[in-house]
């Protein structure tokens, strides 16, 4: 479960440190989103909480606060101005994080209960302030099929799939102002930054 202690300790030292999951949303990706939060509150071996970006109505607002707290799960839902670019809103993420780590937690992505934790043990092993996954499983529902995608083959350093950060929040660039391909454009900002990124291989299934 996100927010238990692995080793069952007291020992505040002995507690992972915090992730803040970043997710930008909108009404039109329920019911995506609702299960997306249930995959965060089966995280297994992280702490966590759950932080929310949103330009909905005010139904909408109380539908994710409800949501994440049945999922018991600590979250901050942020009612954004209507027009800003995904960019501008997923930087309205970061700002409310209060984890050590962040992580992009899309809102029409599946996760396995191990995800976060072995990206975690990434960085840590590698000492690294980034850490992505390697691979990928991507469904196709309308024609049925499931692809396991290898963005090793992808030119370095971008070999690796942008969606899936893990890193630490006090190293993180702002994401341009874009409506689509932030993510891309962050990613090339940590390379030219010279971030030392931690590559997760062998987890697409996560």
């Amino acid at each position: 479960h996100c927010g238990s202690d692995p080793d069952g300790g007291s020992d505040p030292d002995s507690m992972p440190m915090l992730i803040s999951a970043l997710t930008v949303t909108r009404p039109s990706s329920l019911p995506h989103l609702a299960a997306s939060i249930g995959d965060l509150a089966r995280q297994r071996g992280v702490d966590c909480e759950l932080v929310v970006v949103h330009d909905g109505d005010a139904a909408f607002h109380s539908f994710v606060g409800e949501t994440a707290r049945r999922a018991g799960l600590r979250a901050t839902v942020d009612r954004a101005p209507a027009g800003m670019a995904l960019g501008e809103l997923r930087n309205r993420s970061v700002r409310l994080a209060r984890g050590g780590l962040v992580a992009q937690w899309d809102d029409d992505d599946r996760h396995h209960p191990e995800r976060l934790a072995r990206q975690v043990a990434a960085l840590v092993e590698r000492r690294a302030a980034f850490s992505f996954l390697a691979e990928q499983l991507h469904w196709f529902p309308t024609r049925g099929t499931l692809y396991w995608e290898d963005w090793t083959t992808e030119a370095y350093p971008l070999d690796f799939v942008q969606g899936t950060l893990v890193g630490r929040r006090d190293a993180m660039p702002a994401y341009p102002a874009l409506r689509r391909g932030e993510d891309t454009a962050l990613c090339r900002s940590l390379v030219e930054a010279g971030a030392t990124i931690a590559r997760v291989r062998d987890a697409g299934w996560s």
